[in-house]
């Protein structure tokens, strides 16, 4: 009778382990499939971003978040910052573009023809740059200063997809949110990298709970007896 007693709580130690291993598997193997779907996308969507220009004439810059498990230390920008173990990099590229029309001095009209006396200032100014110069006596453009100003602000964090049933039901995806405040600046480039570390099989929720189940089993045999 104890043998038979014995015989049932070790097929249950067998089942409640083979349940155990089926998790795990599974779970890796949605894992893994997971990974590959987030690799053959980010290979779509890796350097790629969108820009919303907003009613008040700035852009909101928007990029997927490229996952890796460590970023090479061998990249410059890591050199350049000087910093170990970075668990972010984010490269921005950007140019400035001023279009605008400067009246550099009234014209003195002499027999039809327009001249400008020289040397002669000039400067030009707005929210977002100023510009200040002179022609001197040779006819020579000097630029003296060339200033843009704006603040980029950027963050991290989860958006809702696109689509009616992606939204209702909640999903979202990792990005990279910029934003821009001077109309005369735009992205010519942006690429990020964060660094996620994918959890071992036994920090799994399914490793766990096996776990549990085998520790609760084990002590209401042991109760049983």
């Amino acid at each position: 009778m104890v043998q038979s007693k014995f015989d049932a709580t070790d097929k249950v130690f067998m089942l409640v382990g083979a349940i155990v291993m089926l998790l795990i598997f599974i779970h890796t193997c949605g894992t893994n499939s997971q990974l590959t779907i987030d690799y053959r996308k980010m290979k779509e969507e890796v350097q790629s971003y969108k820009v919303q220009h907003m009613a008040d004439s700035s852009q909101l810059i928007s990029q997927a978040v490229n996952y890796k498990s460590e970023i090479d230390s061998r990249d410059l920008a890591i050199k350049l910052l000087a910093i170990r173990k970075p668990k972010e990099l984010v490269k921005i590229q950007y140019k400035t573009k001023v279009e605008t029309k400067i009246q550099i001095a009234e014209p003195i009209i002499f027999d039809s023809t327009s001249y400008i006396k020289l040397p002669v200032e000039f400067s030009d100014y707005s929210e977002w740059y100023s510009i200040d110069g002179k022609i001197d006596t040779l006819g020579t453009l000097v630029i003296d200063s060339i200033v843009s100003s704006g603040t980029l602000t950027y963050s991290v964090g989860d958006t809702l997809r696109d689509g009616l049933f992606n939204r209702l039901l909640r999903k979202t995806d990792s990005v990279v949110r910029l934003h821009i405040d001077n109309p005369t600046m735009s992205i010519t480039n942006l690429s990020n990298i964060y660094v996620k570390k994918e959890p071992k099989w036994y920090q799994s929720t399914a490793f766990k709970v096996g776990v549990g189940v085998l520790l609760g089993i084990g002590i209401s045999s042991q109760v049983i007896k």
